[in-house]
């Protein structure tokens, strides 16, 4: 399992009355989580944006949404309108298998 990454920013903090406590995520290989963590002089160094973490699992929701099963045989013949339609299906798979990699930083 990858280490989760950090950063030193947090986007959202909720006040529990005893003090205010920002809320984090982080990434660990296909894991990711958010806690609550306690709001001391280190503790932004354990902060990870909660904004980071929704942008992962948007690109997940749009590379689920816009799955359709292709074959490894092209299907058509070139610039016919089934070669199209599967080889945008191909791409736009792609791009979104990429966004997932940019958003972990992996690229």
């Amino acid at each position: 399992m990858q280490e989760p990454k950090f950063t030193r920013e947090t986007l959202h903090v909720v006040d529990q009355g005893e003090g205010k406590f920002p809320i984090v995520c982080g990434e660990g290989g296909t894991d990711a989580w958010v806690a609550l963590v306690n709001c001391g002089p280190n503790a932004m160094a354990n902060a990870q944006l909660f904004a980071r973490a929704a942008a992962v699992y948007d690109a997940l929701a749009d590379m689920v949404a816009a799955f359709k099963p292709f074959t490894a045989k092209n299907i058509g013949f070139p610039g016919s309108e089934a070669r199209l339609e599967q080889d945008a299906q191909i791409a736009a798979h792609g791009k979104a298998i990429a966004a997932l990699a940019e958003a972990r930083g992996e690229v």
